[in-house]
């Protein structure tokens, strides 16, 4: 082992110093899950979304939704898919969203490579 990156699941890499990954989060419920984008090179992490902003999308109620992973797409490597399965009134339910990165997603990689 050579080092912690961060407390999560499912991490994907994104390019040779990026990653995302799914972790648990407080909120104003209790816990949320959120994806994060991390650079190796600088540990930076930013947060891309969380469970409540797809759960927005979905017409489902906040807190009702759990990002449970998370897939690029081989096609383009700035789209992914989300997988989530829904909560309470949702359980049972399974949900999958596509995303875009943000553009500057490459710009935090020449910064971290710099």
């Amino acid at each position: 082992i050579q080092s912690l990156l961060g407390t999560g699941f499912n991490p994907i890499w994104i390019d040779n110093d990026q990653l995302i990954y799914v972790r648990f989060a407080p909120d104003r419920a209790g816990l949320t899950t959120e994806a994060v984008l991390l650079s190796t090179a600088t540990t930076e992490e930013k947060i891309l979304f969380n469970s409540d902003d797809l759960a927005s999308s979905a017409a489902v109620a906040a807190g009702d939704l759990f990002i449970k992973y998370v897939a690029l797409s081989p096609a383009d490597p700035l789209l992914f898919l989300i997988h989530a399965s829904g909560l309470h009134d949702y359980a049972c339910h399974y949900f999958i969203f596509t995303a875009q990165l943000p553009a500057d997603i490459e710009e935090m990689a020449e910064v971290s490579n710099s």
